[in-house]
């Protein structure tokens, strides 16, 4: 029977009964009969093989928390941590303690673990969910916190077999990886090894950003609150003082309320604002600065000054200025974070698009789609007849009809009729699963000019602070006092943060932008790149045509004698072009497809821009697929429709095929003529067919070329690259995929193979030509955009510094106005969305 679809369960839930509860408590299982042997380490044995010093009365050596020690151990709190620590000493990993103490972080607690939970990463059908694409794997590790866990992980996993290219990504806390052979196998050694040293592996479809970001939230609120708090309390007895000074007050009441201001915001400033010192601290560790250190420089040296200023009784404390300080940039960088996932929630509806259960089903299996459910695989209808929504999937408002033989998406969700479709491609293989990837490699990687600015910060904090402290020195010949307000309000109003959030700010924007649009952006120095591309290739099947080709008819060449079986012949050529993406390929098998037919074939193989071949394996006939001269026949060219032959035995056919311009070819073409922007014509098929959509398009016939092979395109490009072009190459298929790679910037259209789809720089989610118009045009404009972003953020630091240099901001007012230059960058970025570029 076909598998039926359900609603969406508990994720966990189906795989081996294992439960949310296995991913969270992921840790060491203790062997039984070891137990006294695995955790009987002596004190003197690991003071020798680890560096720094610790407390062995009642600390834990692993974890650094507090326990009440036992019979079995006074070294350890668990035996997870015992079974922790023996593994990173007995493999050289022992260093991870030193990096751990210089940043200031404590290992988790690890706890006891059942080695049947493992059963996930053997099972290939569910492990499929730790799966980007092709041989590249990853988890959601949410214990990871600084350069120690990244260290620690790198050289955990390095050393197992068949594992490669592995990478940490700190702020999504991901850890990808390459496998090259016996993946299940693998992945297992890979997450035990995790699982070893304390880190719990969790499948990725799962990963909700939303849910993490709420309780990073609440810490925030947390955080604003306590330093609100203070601020405000702070705040009464600082006026009760201010006030004191004209119409008089009590020496010791005043004494007692400073005291009482430093008892509040000491603690709370140190609680509240120890992002800022962390932050900083684990940058000066690692010889880096970071944003925050002029602001933590300058907390520690008002809080400094106003406590010894207090122990004086002088009266001159900053303790008002200082909560206010903290309070202020928490709230600011609060909205400042919540613009930024704003700007940065890309496809989060689409992690939710496939439920669980979707990466249970295999390749060939019946799928019944009921009414108002989601298509879990991408396949064939193969019963039934339905309209589907594609609208978070394609950008396709209206329902799409969808008949016998028509390929349907996961993720799409059936309006109309009941229908049973075959599936194709499942889990992580599907279309939907190749866009949520793409994603997270957008939103992973950085432009050039934002590393850029990166490299430049660091010197920007360097001569901020040696301004700061050139203008304390002049000032103190005037007033030590004034000096020091001088010195804190350079050091808060300075703002960084401007400069380093304005390309990050703007990038995200954009990319939110053209995906609602219907343009996927994989790397974002394309968006920097466009503006500058002087030449342009396309492919013309599937690219300036619309791909969806369909045979018109059929005739066969050599009927010398009557042939009976020539229903099971052109099912035979169906079956074959299965194996091929191409889309004559596509073409066949949808026009030919006979399900009452059964062939295997071995010795299959494609020639790429030539054809498709193989042996029947029962009669051994030689089955090919292909243009005139890969069959060996002679050709009669025409224009639009195509010619493409089969062989079967000693029987040739001839099928014709058409295709129709792509929609927005002929603006998109013309757009180009009017940049002067060099068009050419790069195609496999023949001479005819591929000048007749250059006349129709009004592409220069010396700019065209035909009968080309992928080594020829590529050969092409770089003869342009050679003299000096910046090129952009915009193919769909197999063939153009070396062409899509080389380029300075590269483009797949809709409908394209994931090779082409992976080669590529930019995506198109519609059918339409308009799109790389557009996208021209928007690029420019945020090209503009940046330009205004970092002349704003220049100039609002330097007129911000010569004030404060100048004595006419005091901390207080600095502390307000640091955030609004943030606030500033992104109201440019909110206002400046480049609608009337999408109209």
């Amino acid at each position: 029977m076909p598998k039926q679809c359900k609603e969406p369960v508990n994720p966990y839930a189906a795989i081996d009964n294992i439960g949310t509860k296995m991913f969270k408590k992921l840790s060491i299982k203790q062997n039984s009969n070891h137990k006294e042997t695995s955790i009987l380490i002596s004190q003197n044995s690991l003071s020798n093989k680890v560096s720094h010093e610790f407390n062995l009365e009642d600390i834990c050596l692993h974890c650094k928390k507090k326990f009440t020690k036992n019979k079995d151990s006074d070294l350890f709190c668990c035996n997870g941590c015992a079974n922790v620590y023996q593994f990173l000493i007995s493999n050289d990993l022992s260093k991870y303690y030193e990096i751990m103490n210089k940043v200031g972080e404590k290992p988790s607690t690890a706890e006891d673990f059942s080695d049947s939970h493992f059963s996930i990463f053997k099972n290939d059908k569910l492990n499929s969910i730790f799966k980007f694409r092709s041989n590249l794997w990853g988890f959601f590790i949410p214990e990871v916190k600084c350069a120690a866990c990244i260290w620690l992980i790198e050289k955990s996993i390095q050393n197992i077999s068949n594992v490669s290219d592995i990478n940490v990504n700190i702020l999504d806390k991901i850890v990808t990886f390459s496998l090259k052979d016996n993946e299940g196998s693998s992945l297992e050694n890979v997450a035990r090894s995790l699982i070893q040293i304390g880190y719990n592996p969790l499948p990725l479809p799962f990963l909700s950003s939303k849910e993490f970001r709420t309780s990073y939230e609440k810490e925030r609120i947390k955080d604003i609150g306590i330093s609100g708090f203070a601020f405000g309390n702070v705040m009464i007895f600082a006026a009760s003082s201010y006030f004191g000074k004209y119409f008089g007050i009590n020496p010791e009441i005043n004494y007692v309320f400073i005291i009482l201001s430093m008892i509040i915001s000491v603690p709370a400033t140190i609680y509240a604002g120890r992002s800022f010192f962390i932050n900083s601290y684990n940058a000066l560790i690692n010889k880096k600065i970071h944003i925050d250190t002029t602001i933590s420089f300058a907390l520690i040296v008002s809080l400094i000054i106003s406590i010894y200023e207090a122990y004086k009784n002088s009266g001159n404390v900053y303790f008002d200025s200082i909560t206010g300080l903290v309070f202020l940039l928490l709230v600011g960088r609060y909205f400042h974070e919540k613009s930024i996932h704003k700007a940065k929630e890309l496809g989060e509806t689409i992690k939710n698009i496939l439920p669980i259960e979707a990466f249970s089903i295999n390749k060939g299996d019946k799928i019944n789609v009921p009414i108002g459910k989601t298509f879990l695989a991408d396949g064939y209808i193969i019963e039934g007849e339905t309209e589907v929504n594609e609208a978070s999937l394609t950008g396709e408002e209206y329902p799409v009809l969808k008949k016998k033989s028509d390929y349907v998406l996961a993720g799409s969700q059936n309006l109309l009729n009941p229908v049973t479709i075959i599936a194709e491609k499942t889990g992580s293989e599907t279309w939907v699963s190749s866009l949520e990837n793409l994603i997270l490699i957008a939103k992973s990687k950085k432009s050039k000019i934002e590393t850029q600015i990166e490299k430049i910060l660091p010197y920007f904090t360097i001569l901020i602070v040696l301004i700061s402290l050139i203008s304390f020195i002049i000032w103190s010949f005037i007033s030590i006092q004034k000096a020091l307000d001088i010195f804190v309000s350079i050091l808060i109003i300075s703002c960084p943060c401007a400069l380093a959030l304005a390309t990050p700010l703007l990038m995200s924007s954009a990319l939110k932008k053209l995906w609602e649009k219907g343009v996927i952006v994989k790397n974002q120095n394309s968006i920097e790149t466009i503006p500058l591309v002087d030449s342009i290739l396309f492919d013309k099947t599937g690219t300036l045509t619309c791909g969806n080709l369909s045979v018109l008819s059929y005739d066969i060449i050599n009927k010398d004698s009557e042939i009976n079986n020539i229903d099971e012949i052109l099912s035979c050529f169906s079956s074959l072009s299965s194996f091929s993406l191409h889309l004559v390929s596509k073409a066949i098998s949808k026009k030919f497809n006979n399900f009452s037919y059964k062939f295997n074939f071995k010795e299959i193989k494609e020639h790429a821009g030539k054809g498709i071949e193989g042996y029947l394996i029962n009669s051994n006939i030689h089955v090919k697929i292909g243009n005139s001269d890969f069959i060996g026949i002679d050709n009669e060219e025409s224009e639009l429709n195509y010619s493409v032959y089969a062989k079967y035995d000693n029987i040739y056919f001839k099928f014709i095929l058409t295709d129709k311009i792509q929609l927005g070819a002929d603006n998109l073409i013309s757009f180009l003529k009017e940049k002067n922007i060099e068009t050419y014509l790069l195609s496999g098929d023949k001479q005819a067919s591929v000048r007749s959509i250059a006349n129709k398009l009004g592409i220069n016939l010396n700019y065209v070329f035909s009968s080309l092979l992928p080594k020829n395109k590529l050969e092409f490009l770089e003869k342009l690259q050679t003299n000096g072009k910046k090129v952009m190459a915009v193919g769909d298929g197999v063939n153009d995929a070396a062409m899509l790679a080389k380029a300075h910037v590269s483009i797949a259209s809709h409908g394209g193979t994931d090779i082409a789809l992976h080669s590529a720089d930019i995506f198109l989610r519609k059918s339409d030509l308009n799109l790389i118009k557009s996208t021209f045009y928007y690029c420019q404009y945020v090209k503009k955009t940046l330009k205004i972003l970092i002349f704003v953020s220049l100039i609002y630091n330097i007129i911000a510094i010569l004030f404060a240099c100048l004595g006419y901001v005091d901390p207080l007012f600095a502390a307000i106005f640091m955030p609004i230059s943030s606030l500033t960058v992104y109201l440019i970025v909110y206002f400046r969305q480049g609608k009337r570029v999408w109209e």
